[in-house]
């Protein structure tokens, strides 16, 4: 019989289930925006009630239970997401025996052959190996017994229990070790009374039997797991002189470690309050829901979302002696922003239990660790490889990000400030700040913008170009209504970026003038008839703004061919704002630049020269 997962019976709303589970029924471009938008829905219904992830991993676990109904395609991915995500959720609550079931379900579809394989060496010598528990179990009860823990009513039972097979491959794995090298295939579990009792079994076992190393003793019942756990671990030379390794409970902590969270309802009265401990346990579910309202960026957030729910971890002190857990792997850094994200910006150093080291240093077991905070040091693109943990990485891009807004926004003004005086300088009229205003709300919905440091900080990127501001701002004679050959109020459309004396079509837009579209752009094709308007440029402007075109090269892909095309450009005096290549199928790469150009003359010159280079095979405007 399977176990099955209880889920508390007060208050529940079923709209937050229902919300999680109809998200799959939305539109997404993407499958990363699809599987994202699944995780927050999740995460955000887990901040307000708990439970409601005990009914999606019931509903999970179900659906592994009943895959091999699944096309073999629909089984890997459902597998995969399960794997990744599901699991490792279980993990974090604490549900043992759900965490094993999923992820040997996982791997039966995943990798069916290395599956196979070690269900095959489990089944081969299962007669040997339940003989052995058997009297391993026999061996534990007489000691337990002689040790006076049986005689006064303290221990309620001595049992085995054979590992998962995941777990025993994932072992073998990282150990680079054969199946016969896994030692604890079989593990041992001694169930007692109270605290007292675990510490004097622990005793009774190590009088019998050598600990098979100082490393293998771990004490989770003074230092509990983030997810609740605790039990003492000991790993000795047994019986036979085979390794194995026990853990010592109460049933109280027994049913916490199998149930996870969920055991906490069983052992909590209504309305009685967590200890300080128990609370702490919601940490990693606080900063989580933190990273899920932070993150933009789907594949980023579903990387940050996988690493934060499936870490090992280590424990290491602050001078005062708090306790902080951190992922496996984690630096002096990680540790500086897990405590606060000021003290992370500003980490100068660290000491190590009283030694100075560096920001790369990893953090070890028991470890007290002091950050040296430096008014100065302010983060830095290398940090992101000194750190493990998401909420540092995070926190080091949004400076780096903040940093890169505020210098663009300098930038821009810089640049708009210097157009201006440009065309003041050539005749234009100055503009008086009631007029800069209005006609800034044109040009800021005319570039899809909300505020002027967006269009501030677009300059500094170099995202739009001085020029088309400076048109908008102050007005151009280079468009004429056929109509009635008067200027009007226009904007060049930025999606197909017209030049001077190609052919183009205007569409009449509410209260933003006449925008001005090349002809052929599928902006034209998709608006109303009867708000085009045929248009023409003014053969007598002068002064007109340069533009960054977009050409695509097909091109051979060797050495020195986008060191020609670059010099094909600038021996007609044109500048190149940006270019990249990527590699198509065959031996050939596509080649895109922006290049500053004003008229269709200058493109025709561009075009003509790149088509005269070695290597080019075709090309277009975009």
């Amino acid at each position: 019989m399977r176990p099955t997962i209880t889920i508390p019976k007060q208050s529940f709303s079923i709209n937050k289930v229902d919300g999680v589970t109809k998200v799959g029924k939305l539109p997404f471009t993407s499958t990363a925006e699809h599987q994202s938008e699944n995780y927050r829905k999740l995460i955000l219904a887990m901040s307000e009630d708990i439970r409601v992830v005990l009914v999606k991993l019931a509903d999970r676990t179900h659906n592994m239970r009943t895959l091999q109904y699944m096309p073999p395609e629909k089984q890997k991915r459902i597998a995969r997401e399960t794997m990744e995500i599901y699991a490792p959720i279980a993990h974090r609550l604490g549900i043992h025996w759900l965490k094993s079931e999923l992820e040997d379900e996982c791997f039966m579809y995943l990798s069916p052959e290395k599956y196979a394989r070690v269900k095959s060496q489990i089944s081969e010598k299962a007669v040997e190996r339940q003989e052995y528990e058997c009297h391993v179990v026999k061996v534990l009860e007489s000691q337990m017994k002689d040790g006076g823990l049986a005689s006064d009513g303290k221990t309620l039972s001595v049992s085995g229990r054979t590992k998962g097979l995941y777990s025993i491959y994932t072992k073998m794995k990282k150990q680079h070790i054969n199946f016969e090298d896994v030692y604890d295939k079989i593990g041992f579990r001694i169930i007692v009374n109270d605290v007292a009792s675990c510490y004097q079994a622990l005793g009774i076992i190590h009088s019998h039997w050598k600990p098979a190393g100082t490393g293998k003793i771990k004490d989770y019942i003074a230092l509990p797991k983030q997810n609740g756990y605790k039990s003492l671990h000991t790993t000795i030379i047994g019986p036979r002189g085979k390794r194995i390794e026990i853990q010592i409970r109460t049933a109280e902590m027994h049913e916490v470690a199998e149930s996870g969270i969920a055991a906490h309802w069983m052992y909590k009265q209504k309305n009685q309050k967590y200890s300080e401990h128990e609370s702490s346990q919601f940490t990693w579910l606080r900063e989580l829901l933190a990273e899920v309202q932070r993150q933009n960026d789907p594949v980023e957030f579903i990387d940050s979302v996988k690493e934060d729910l499936f870490i090992k971890e280590v424990y290491a002190f602050s001078p005062k002696g708090e306790l902080y857990a951190l992922a496996r792997g984690a630096s002096v850094l990680d540790f500086a922003y897990l405590i606060h994200s000021e003290l992370g910006n500003h980490c100068g150093g660290a000491k190590v239990n009283g030694k100075i080291v560096t920001l790369k240093h990893l953090v070890q077991n028991g470890d007290t660790v002091e950050i040296l905070k430096s008014h100065n040091q302010t983060p830095k693109r290398e940090w992101l490889r000194y750190v493990r943990t998401s909420k540092a990485k995070s926190r080091i891009r949004s400076w780096l990000k903040r940093r890169q807004r505020e210098r663009s926004i300098i930038e821009g003004k810089a640049i708009l400030e210097q157009g201006m005086r440009k065309y003041n300088n050539k005749g234009s009229v100055e503009l008086s700040k009631k007029e800069y205003q209005r006609k800034l709300e044109h040009i800021l919905s005319s570039f899809n913008l909300n505020e002027e440091k967006e269009l501030l900080a677009a300059l500094g990127y170099g995202r739009i170009s001085v020029g088309s501001v400076m048109e908008a701002l102050f007005g151009s004679p280079a468009i004429l209504c056929e109509s009635d050959k008067r200027s009007s109020a226009y904007a060049k459309a930025e999606s197909c970026r017209p030049l001077h004396g190609e052919r183009v079509l205007g569409v009449t837009t509410k209260g933003k003038g006449i925008k001005v579209h090349r002809q052929g752009c599928k902006h034209l094709l998709e608006a109303d008839d009867q708000r085009l308007i045929k248009v023409e440029w003014d053969e007598a402007s002068s002064n007109l703004a340069f533009r960054a075109i977009s050409i695509e090269v097909l091109c051979e892909d060797r050495p020195g061919v986008l060191a020609s095309i670059c010099n094909a450009v600038s021996s007609v005096n044109y500048s190149i704002t940006s270019m990249n290549l990527r590699k198509v199928s065959h031996g050939r790469g596509l080649a895109r630049l922006e290049v500053m150009l004003r008229t269709a003359e200058d493109l025709d010159k561009v075009v003509s020269k790149i088509k005269q280079e070695d290597g080019v095979i075709s090309l277009q405007r975009r």
